[in-house]
């Protein structure tokens, strides 16, 4: 009966042994790897959720983004379009009362440290009171163009008409473009008068 029982528990053993061997141990690192890859699918599930989630906002945001685009597009174009721009400086000149006697743009030249951005100097004559030429100063720099005063002149001058002194000026601008397709600039170009 002992060996009965001492054979019993030795084929108990070999048979768990078998057991663990043949089929518990395969299902476990079946396990262990399915554990893996879940848990890498939730790494990667909380990755596109995160994707998903930027791309919503974007989408949402879109129109904002598309106007700031538009907006700096025209700030800075990529065509100086200068029949364009002298119109902007007329008007500003007309709606501050400036008369503006001459626009002369220059060639196109590189920005230095700026790739891909080119100037155009401007130069301007004209005739005001002092206050005019304020307002004008502060049109031309909320033009929805990118314009830079670099220099402005001033020589008083008395109308002898109507004895008030008047302002006779020189202003130099700087205008940038996207130096993809800048087209040579013209000649100086008289302006239409408007009222002192």
């Amino acid at each position: 009966m002992k060996k009965q029982m001492a054979i019993a528990a030795v084929a108990s053993v070999l048979l768990t042994a078998v057991f663990y061997v043949a089929l518990l141990k395969p299902k476990m690192s079946a396990v262990a790897e399915t554990r893996t890859q879940v848990d890498a699918a939730r790494v990667e599930q909380q990755t596109l959720e995160n994707k998903i989630r930027k791309l919503q906002a974007a989408r949402r945001n879109a129109p904002a983004y598309l106007a700031r685009l538009d907006r700096l597009t025209r700030m800075l174009p990529s065509d100086p379009d200068l029949p364009g721009f002298i119109r902007l400086v007329q008007r500003a000149a007309e709606d501050s009362g400036v008369d503006l006697k001459s626009i002369a743009p220059a060639q196109p030249a590189e920005v230095a440290g700026a790739k891909g951005v080119q100037m155009i100097q401007v130069t301007l004559a004209f005739e005001a009171g002092f206050r005019r030429v304020q307002d004008f100063l502060g049109r031309l720099e909320s033009l929805d163009r990118i314009v830079e005063v670099r220099s402005l002149t001033l020589n008083p001058q008395t109308d002898p008409d109507t004895q008030q002194t008047l302002l006779d000026g020189s202003l130099g601008l700087q205008m940038y473009v996207a130096a993809e397709s800048v087209s040579p600039a013209p000649r100086a170009t008289p302006a239409a008068g408007s009222a002192r």
